[in-house]
């Protein structure tokens, strides 16, 4: 872990694309292992990742490596098989509301997640939302 890093207590989405738990499950959010990816399926206009913490913290800031594009492994996974396929995915990504949460109640949104579209190494698809110190004990993705 990194410094200051919070590592969730559970991590939920709306819907595993496909049901496939074990391609693209909601843990893979938080693995640390920047070959997996969890996605969420859209229903009926609504699409989120929630993780939640077990204990209140004060957050200062959020970040989010994003999957991205480059020739060191060979991915099964469709976006990143190719850069043409991965330019059509990362469009269809962004805009991404990054809030946080006290129990249900709502505290803040930290930003929204713009992707880069042109950034191909994963230098360029690291995304910080800044806080504020604001005390929280989710964070929802929508």
């Amino acid at each position: 872990t990194l410094k200051g890093e919070l590592k969730p207590v559970n991590v939920s989405q709306y819907s595993t694309v496909d049901a496939d738990e074990d391609r693209w499950k909601a843990d893979h959010a938080i693995d640390r292992n920047l070959t997996t990816t969890s996605l969420s399926g859209m229903i009926d206009g609504e699409n989120w990742l929630k993780l939640e913490f077990e204990k209140t913290y004060s957050i200062e800031k959020i970040v989010i490596y994003y999957r991205f594009y480059t020739g060191w492994f060979v991915s099964d996974e469709i976006c990143t098989s190719s850069i043409d396929i991965w330019d059509s995915c990362v469009g269809s990504d962004t805009n991404v509301t990054v809030s946080v949460y006290q129990g249900e109640a709502w505290q803040k949104t930290c930003g929204t997640l713009e992707l880069n579209e042109t950034g191909y190494e994963q230098e360029d698809q690291i995304y910080n939302f800044f806080c504020g110190g604001v005390k929280a004990d989710t964070v929802f993705l929508s």
